[in-house]
């Protein structure tokens, strides 16, 4: 006879049973992961009769705790236990969190707020406390709803999973918005996009997982249900101290969790008769290490989401776009010839680095580098006068002056470097002591010859968007201070890149704001760790100025 417990003889497969360690990393391309919400006692009498209540991260739960039965503190393990338990099993970058919490400014995440400083993206950048932060990060939940209905569903899937199915790699993660202390702290229009996120986002792929605040707990009691250990939903009475706007209009929808007879109780309703009963509820609760393991193996395995924030759909579709790539390659082959040469290395031709680079380019992992793309690059850059190489560029390349200071370029993104129209190449063959010889566009060039001393300024400043020169000036200020906050070098390129993101998309004609959200979001990701004083380096001054900046950057509008 089968059972519902791990074993030979086991209904489940392993995999489903709570774990003691991250799994998700031998599941890629795997886009379903089962969560362990709770086991039912469905005869509370009988101990071993219980069955669990399993989902693929699609319900919304919310957790009324009470003073007496259910108290606040086990419902926010509770909502910690079910993240930790969907962790363990995703698949990288398959799992997104949004984590809101009144009711204890942020620690309410536990063992999952390290995930602000080892993988903030995953997080949305950190743990939001405050009523604008909060309306903010469920605003750009409820656009990750659109543009999953737009751009992935589009009238030919019935939900996401079934997209999931058929995406590839561009499959898209699993959301889930976890609030601890609703409605406290909210406003009426934040209030109303959780609403909705309960109400529709199932088929979209986005949950949410609340705690509401101890005072709500009147509105909904258990009494003694009709057979021992069971329970039905008894009167309710009005709030004794909610919002000023609150009414019943604001009520989630989801299964909910109640305290009754000391401990937590949930519903189950019959499909033949209708009828819902009320029934003992067991909240697995992981041991602190298993927890602590499980969020950083999930951190240090998971492909970074893109400094833009964008999702791991429109992530793939810009690393199979050439005008991404392509740059993005001869960037590479760039930064690896000036690393050998640094080290002493004259490599003999491109061999080494098309076996090796497609191991440390992420945009290389879904489609691996080819000996013909590289020597179209290796051609380019010999043509461009960044190497000097015989054999059309393949053949003992060498990096120019121009090629060593675009390896050095760090502020000046990809494209405005290696792309740009009005850098001018110069290639002096021929000899002449008379006077300067400049082949090439000269437009908008300025030089000075035979000169004591001579002082020279040219200005191109992109035009700003109307509506989005608050938040172009403030990004602009704190790029240009950047090397202040003593970065390590990773995250003060991924800052760069995101800052360089947001000045780029402001001074198109017309702005994506969801992007320019996005990437706002991620630069205030890597600049939190300076205010925490988590990273390296990071002094009083730095402290002082990462403060400064965040919450420039907070309060800016556009």
């Amino acid at each position: 006879m089968g059972q519902v417990r791990p074993g030979p003889t086991s209904l489940l497969p392993s995999y489903v049973f709570p774990q003691d360690r991250y799994i998700g990393n031998g599941r890629y391309g795997e886009t379903q992961a089962c969560r362990w919400l709770m086991e039912l006692e469905v005869l509370p009498d009988r101990p071993w009769a219980f069955v669990p209540r399993i989902d693929r991260g699609e319900r919304s739960v919310v957790f009324q705790p009470d003073d007496q039965h259910f108290p606040v503190e086990a419902a926010c393990r509770a909502v910690q236990a079910v993240v930790i338990d969907h962790m363990s099993r995703a698949a990288p970058n398959m799992l997104r969190l949004t984590w809101i919490d009144t009711l204890h400014q942020g620690h309410g995440a536990g063992p999952l707020l390290d995930l602000v400083t080892t993988n903030a993206e995953a997080i949305d950048g950190q743990v939001w406390t405050q009523s604008d932060d909060i309306e903010q990060a469920l605003r750009r939940a409820a656009e990750r709803m659109a543009q999953i209905e737009q751009y992935c569903l589009r009238g030919r899937h019935v939900d996401l999973d079934d997209y999931n199915r058929q995406a590839g790699p561009l499959a898209e993660a699993r959301h889930v918005v976890v609030v601890s202390g609703y409605p406290h702290g909210f406003t009426a229009s934040s209030a109303e996009q959780l609403r909705r996120i309960t109400e529709s986002g199932s088929r979209l792929g986005v949950s949410a997982l609340v705690v509401m605040h101890p005072s709500m707990a009147s509105m909904a009691r258990l009494v003694d249900g009709p057979a021992p250990g069971y329970a039905r939903l008894g009167a309710g009475v009005t709030p004794p101290s909610p919002p000023s706007w609150w009414d019943n209009r604001h009520l989630l929808r989801g299964d909910y969790v109640l305290g009754h007879a000391g401990r937590p109780y949930t519903s189950v309703t019959s499909r033949n008769t209708a009828a819902t009963v009320w029934m003992p509820a067991r909240i697995r609760q992981p041991a602190a290490s298993t927890a602590t393991s499980i969020v950083a193996a999930y951190a240090s395995v998971t492909d970074r989401l893109p400094r833009s924030g964008t999702s791991a759909r429109k992530q793939a579709e810009q690393e199979l776009d050439p005008a991404v790539r392509t740059p993005a390659l001869r960037s590479a082959m760039i930064r690896w010839l000036y690393d050998q040469q640094v080290a002493g290395t004259a490599p003999a031709d491109w061999e080494t680095f098309v076996r090796t680079a497609s191991s440390s380019l992420r945009f290389m992992n879904r489609d691996p580098l080819a000996h013909d793309e590289v020597r179209r690059q290796a051609s380019y850059l010999y043509d461009e006068a960044y190497v000097d190489a015989a054999d059309d560029g393949w053949t003992s390349p060498r990096l120019t002056a121009r090629g060593h200071d675009r390896a050095l370029a760090r502020d000046n993104t990809l494209t405005d470097y290696l792309l740009s129209s009005s850098r001018t190449v110069v290639r002096m063959t021929e000899q002449n002591n008379y006077g300067p010889i400049i082949h090439g566009d000269l437009h908008g060039g300025q030089f000075a010859w035979q000169n004591n001393t001579v002082n020279q300024t040219q200005t191109n400043a992109p035009s700003v968007a109307p509506g989005y020169e608050s938040v172009a000036e403030v990004v602009a200020e704190v790029l240009a201070q950047l090397p202040q906050f003593a970065l390590p070098a990773e995250e003060a390129e991924g800052a760069r890149d995101s800052a360089n993101e947001i000045l780029t998309e402001t001074s198109s004609p017309a702005p994506d704001r969801s992007r320019v959200v996005r990437s706002l979001a991620a630069l205030k990701g890597f600049l939190l760790p300076v205010l925490n004083q988590a990273a390296a380096g990071a002094g009083a001054g730095a402290h002082d100025l990462a403060k400064t900046s965040l919450e420039r950057l907070q309060h800016v509008s556009f």
